[in-house]
């Protein structure tokens, strides 16, 4: 079972380790501190010790209680609230860098707390490890209530945390051993609608997207970028922002979409021998993603213009050039495609490989960048230039690579 349990921490190494080792050296040597920043390594290993166990309990309910069975209301909804749990730290992650300067001055605003309100918080995960470290870089103690209500907490935290290691110990040896048993029911009557090929593996995508929140994270990256540059640029910034920021924005949607294609025909991978079973055409393959892809994209614009217009912050030059966009987007889509589709299924780039053949990854997608970044880069000389001109080249630009790639993809042999 410890053999199980190292495993399975093995997947998270790398963060884990980071975390563990980074911040505590970076503390206390910011601090002069060595107490504090041990006190800091302590308060990160209860940290991690929770979050692993979060992680499992997580996925285990996931993959028992809402992957499996057909598409009831009850499943469709915590499918979506995983998808939001996997996307929203990478949100946060966003927020934060964005907003840091006034996340420290709201931190340096409330220092000064009510003792009623002092004394709750040093009974509460995750301030007791911060009252915790201040003491420990700090050693002049003023209040010694607050200090021993943080230890007394931080003693049931440690208790938690050694319940947390047995219990995934325990749930990682039932799942070694399968002692998990699927339950078995009769299957209700299956509805079967026939549709184009290209709409069936579309709305195939859309089906296995819902049953992974990582695969459905991809989906939203546009999105999520979209919502950060409102967000960053509210309070009247976005109505003043000139043509070269609008085009970075667009820039960037556009190179988070293109990384959707590879994934998306990853999928196809991982299932190659039953894809290849059936009527389907290469050229219907590439067509269908490239279809989803465009639509993710335009998903990424119309939650842009949703939120300005909520906000009141429209600046008309991101929906129009984003839309002018959407030809060229839908080109460099297609040309990933058809680099991946000219590989055998079974060798083309799997999702899980990612990391380890980088390289493949980076040779399909920088042909897709270059096609996405073409009449971006066109419009700019055409504003250099004369200002006249930037609409109609930009347009005639992605039309011209859409009318192009449609020529290469209907001329792909089946």
């Amino acid at each position: 079972s410890i053999i199980m349990l190292f495993t399975f921490i093995r997947v998270f190494d790398i963060p884990l380790i980071t975390a563990l080792l980074a911040f505590p050296l970076i503390y206390a040597y910011t601090t002069r501190s060595v107490t504090g920043g041990l006190a800091s390594f302590f308060s990160i290993v209860i940290t991690e010790v929770f979050a692993l166990a979060l992680v499992m309990f997580l996925a285990r309910f996931f993959y028992v209680k809402i992957a499996v069975g057909g598409g009831s209301i009850w499943r469709s909804v915590m499918r979506i609230i995983y998808m939001l749990i996997w996307i929203l730290p990478t949100l946060g992650i966003y927020i934060v860098m964005n907003f840091a300067s006034d996340i420290v001055e709201i931190v340096l605003k409330s220092v000064e707390i009510p003792s009623s309100l002092a004394f709750l918080l040093a009974l509460t995960y995750p301030f007791a490890f911060g009252f915790l470290i201040f003491y420990a870089t700090f050693t002049q103690i003023e209040n010694l209530s607050i200090l021993a209500l943080s230890f007394t907490s931080i003693i049931g935290y440690v208790a938690l945390m050694f319940y947390a290691i047995r219990w995934m110990r325990l749930i990682i040896v039932k799942l070694s051993f399968s002692q998990f048993i699927n339950r078995i029911h009769d299957v209700g009557e299956v509805s079967i609608k026939i549709c184009s090929s290209w709409l069936g593996l579309v709305k195939k995508d859309l089906r296995v997207a819902s049953r992974s929140p990582a695969y459905a994270s991809v989906f939203t990256l546009p999105s999520i970028q979209m919502i950060v540059v409102v967000l960053t640029l509210s309070g009247g910034k976005i109505a003043e922002l000139g043509l070269p920021y609008v085009l970075g924005v667009i820039a960037t949607a556009s190179l988070l979409t293109l990384l959707i294609p590879p994934t998306l025909f990853s999928v196809e991978v991982v299932a190659s021998a039953y894809t290849r079973s059936l009527p389907i055409s290469r050229r219907t393959l590439v067509g269908s993603k490239a279809i989803l892809t465009t639509l993710i994209y335009i998903t990424s614009l119309i939650v842009l213009l949703v939120i300005t217009l909520i906000l009141d912050v429209m600046n008309i030059l991101l929906p129009a050039l984003g839309a002018i966009q959407i030809p060229a987007v839908s080109a460099a889509s297609i040309v990933e495609l058809l680099i991946l589709a000219r590989k055998p299924l079974g060798q083309v780039l799997v999702a899980a490989n990612l990391y380890t053949r980088i390289s493949n990854l980076i040779l399909v997608i920088i042909p897709g960048i270059t096609v996405a970044i073409l009449p971006i880069v066109a419009t700019i000389i055409a504003f250099i230039l004369t200002q006249q001109l930037i609409i109609p080249v930009f347009l005639l630009t992605t039309l011209l690579e859409f009318i192009l790639a449609l020529c290469c993809l209907f001329s792909m042999k089946n």
